[in-house]
């Protein structure tokens, strides 16, 4: 019978263990996974509109998830604030190069505007 309780007791004792092991790694995930449908859905859309408006619109800061562990899910947690830095910086250069590309098209018409005039 004393078995059955130690038995008993042991199990019990590792679904506590496997249950706090599932919530160390699951916040940390979800984390990650909120914040990648933040950068895709909001923040790199609304670089996107800002530069269009205006290309000389400073970048905005990326809010970076902190890592608060060194195993791999807080590689996984670095390697994401990186992607997403740098993801925004390369919507960012792209904006500015459609505008810059809009705006020599822009200087090409009218040279050629001119040179209709003059023939």
């Amino acid at each position: 019978m004393t078995t059955l309780v130690v038995l008993g007791w042991m199990l019990l004792g590792m679904m506590v263990l496997v249950y706090f092991l599932y919530r160390s790694i699951r916040r940390p995930l979800q984390r990650v996974t909120e914040r990648s449908r933040d950068v895709a859905n909001v923040q790199l859309p609304g670089v996107v509109a800002s530069m269009r408006a205006d290309v000389d619109a400073d970048l905005p800061d990326v809010e970076r998830i902190p890592v608060t562990s060194k195993d791999e899910i807080g590689e996984l947690v670095t390697a994401f604030n990186l992607m997403s830095s740098t993801a925004v910086g390369l919507v960012g250069e792209q904006a500015a190069a459609r505008r810059s590309i809009a705006d020599m098209f822009m200087n090409l018409g009218r040279r050629n505007q001119r040179l209709l005039n003059r023939l």
